[in-house]
């Protein structure tokens, strides 16, 4: 029937056949588990490629939560640099020297400072670049995740809006 619908140019008729045989195939419990997982996150992101704004969606809650999770743990702190002060008293040999350290300040960036940081690192590593900041272990690993579902949800997206075009 949807090859029929496809024949006649009929692409709204045909995208709803397709979008049926999706659903018969992820509640068939003939299906392994293994096809059915596969059908379900298909159809949770994108809505088998027919729903751009749900790839979007996620596409841009994941954007927030790595940025929130890279402001709080994946953004490598400046080392500090702290000077120490000398006192040297008495004459030689019997001198004395009294060394004293400023108090540490904390050269960390409040949270708030840190998001702009964070959502720029979070675009870039979902779009494939190379950013310029120090991340930590944690850091690297949230970057590398992006990499990986930032072009899927992306391409999920794109197919979405190809469809309805075609339309």
């Amino acid at each position: 029937m949807r090859k029929g619908r496809e024949d006649n140019k009929d692409e709204p008729g045909a995208a709803d056949f397709y979008y049926g045989e999706m659903e018969m195939r992820r509640h068939d419990p003939a299906k392994p588990k293994a096809e059915r997982l596969v059908l379900l996150l298909y159809w949770l992101t994108s809505g088998y490629a027919l729903r751009a704004s749900r790839a979007l969606a996620w596409l841009l809650g994941i954007l927030v939560l790595a940025t929130v999770l890279l402001a709080a743990v994946g953004l490598e702190q400046p080392a500090t640099v702290s000077t120490v002060q000398a006192t040297i008293t008495g004459s030689p040999p019997h001198q004395t020297i009294r060394f004293q350290a400023p108090k540490a300040s904390s050269a960390e960036q409040p949270f708030p400072a840190r998001l702009g940081t964070a959502a720029l690192v979070a675009v870039e590593g979902a779009a494939f670049r190379t950013s310029e900041q120090q991340l930590t272990y944690v850091g690297r690993l949230i970057q590398a995740a992006l990499r990986f579902t930032g072009p899927i949800l992306l391409g999920l997206a794109v197919f979405s809006i190809r469809g309805r075009v075609k339309r």
